[in-house]
């Protein structure tokens, strides 16, 4: 679905971002994953379900569309200042638009996405998320997972997903940020096969993050991952 741009929108700044992209190189339509940024305040990353035969479309989909919402709820105060409703109206939304364009396409099975929103306010940030992907803060030596993992713990299996009649309620996650703060959004790609604490002595063990994404994609490989892998790092200036 294409969507027009509802507003140009931008916070005031007390903090400076660098925000960097490490994955694997794949053509869109080939690619399990979408992810979509906006300025320096909006990252969004969706993330196919394995073994899923729309993964590209899906994920396009549901990027595209929480993005939208985002930068529509900024013009709603309303919405803006209730953390809970803005979550779950995007994420409603988003399974909503999904919904439609399932059906659009005639696609019975398998148009589904996990969504992970990260976004900054003037001093903190908010997560919105379902499914397995991680959100970890790095602060002052230490690697804090942010988000939960919607699996079964029995059987490993995925709880939630968007794409579905239902659409779950993501978790919401808020706090301060400060200088020198690194946020990470790890996929399930890797995360599902890396500890956290290899994650952090790699990635910030290495002078090259470019370097540092690739041993622990080769890493995930080699455990068996076989799920495409990103990693997305926003550092706090």
């Amino acid at each position: 679905m294409k969507l027009s741009d509802p507003y140009k929108v931008r916070r005031s700044a007390k903090f400076t971002f660098t925000i960097n992209v490490y994955h694997e190189k794949k053509i869109q339509k080939d690619r399990e994953y979408a992810i979509e940024i906006f300025q320096d305040e909006c990252i969004v990353i969706a993330d196919g379900i394995q073994g899923t035969p729309y993964n590209s479309e899906a994920t396009c989909e549901a990027a595209q569309y929480a993005l939208w919402y985002y930068k529509l709820a900024k013009r709603k105060h309303s919405l803006w200042n209730d953390r809970d409703q803005f979550s779950k109206g995007m994420f409603r939304s988003v399974n909503l638009s999904m919904l439609k364009e399932k059906k659009r396409k005639h696609i019975q099975e398998g148009f589904y996405s996990t969504l992970s929103v990260l976004w900054f306010g003037t001093d903190s940030y908010t997560v919105f998320h379902i499914g397995a992907s991680r959100v970890f803060l790095f602060r002052e030596g230490s690697l804090l997972q942010l988000t939960t993992i919607d699996r079964d713990e029995v059987t490993g299996s995925l709880t939630a997903w968007l794409g579905d009649a239902k659409t779950p309620h993501p978790s919401i996650t808020h706090g301060k940020i400060q200088k020198g703060d690194v946020l990470l959004i790890v996929n399930e790609g890797i995360a599902d096969w890396i500890s956290e604490q290899d994650i952090l002595n790699t990635f910030f063990g290495s002078s090259c993050n470019d370097v540092a994404f690739k041993t622990l994609m080769s890493q995930a490989s080699h455990y068996g991952g076989t799920q495409q892998k990103v990693i997305i790092s926003v550092t706090v200036h």
